[in-house]
């Protein structure tokens, strides 16, 4: 797909900030439905808002003529969120995920693509969830590791099944244990029941106490890149790519690297 002049180059992008609190202005850009949701939020109200605002203002920043609070969205019949207003950019997809202290959002053009990030610092008991969602293969190799290590091994293995399900637009509809994601020693292997689908996942530590995961429904040809970016969008092209540490996965049932 060719962009207009003064679009992004690259089909895809990503961005994932710190919060310390709402974003300055936001009552100006949120619309009444989100401002409403926001005030009934307990405990991670900072991070909604600092989502939703990352979306809008992400938009804006791919299309520059539309302003952040005129965007307005729907959800398919399984409650993915996607764009309505304005019709003409029905075609660029997105998602958003927040967890304590962090935000995250990808956009791409034309490419379900899903999103998510957690923070370490969540106490839960890891080791009864590893039963109910991880495959046998990934409860195999889960099982075998040190104490100490199991509840970020788990994490890892939680955002990708997450990102995967947010870019098909099932969410928790589909049965988490019935992907798979087998992470190490060695090259990274996806078991997807759609395994014939061209799928792309990254994952990576946007801070020392955060995990992120991407998924990218690929196509014929090239797959693309994404271009992350570790400030908020202000204007066309003024976000900087930022350096992270990526592990990355291409395609379903294949090797993984």
């Amino acid at each position: 797909m060719t962009s207009p002049s003064g679009w992004p180059e690259h089909p895809v992008h990503v961005w994932t900030c710190a919060v310390t609190g709402p974003p300055d202005g936001y009552l100006r850009v949120l619309s009444a439905d989100e401002l409403d949701v926001a005030e009934r939020r307990v405990g991670d109200r900072a991070e909604y808002v600092a989502a939703h605002v990352l979306l809008r203002t992400a938009l804006s920043w791919w299309v520059p003529r539309v302003p952040p609070r005129a965007w307005a969205f729907v959800r398919s019949p399984l409650g993915r969120p996607e764009i309505a207003e304005p019709r003409a950019y029905r075609w660029l997809r997105f998602n958003i995920s927040h967890t304590g202290g962090l935000v995250a959002c990808v956009l791409a053009a034309g490419t379900d693509c899903g999103i998510d990030v957690e923070t370490v610092r969540r106490r839960t008991d890891t080791d009864a969830l590893a039963r109910r969602v991880l495959s046998s293969g990934e409860y195999a190799g889960f099982a075998g590791l040190p104490d100490g290590v199991r509840a970020h091994r788990f994490l890892q293995h939680w955002v990708l099944k997450e990102a995967y399900a947010k870019a098909r637009g099932l969410g928790l509809r589909l049965p988490f244990d019935a992907c798979g994601f087998l992470l190490g020693p060695g090259p990274l292997r996806a078991e997807l029941p759609d395994a014939p689908q061209p799928w792309r996942f990254q994952q990576w530590r946007p801070t020392p106490w955060h995990v992120a995961a991407l998924a990218l429904r690929g196509g014929q040809g090239r797959q693309p890149q994404p271009v992350h970016h570790g400030a908020p969008p202000t204007g066309a092209g003024s976000s900087s790519p930022r350096s992270v540490r990526i592990a990355e996965t291409t395609g379903g049932g294949a090797d993984l690297r």
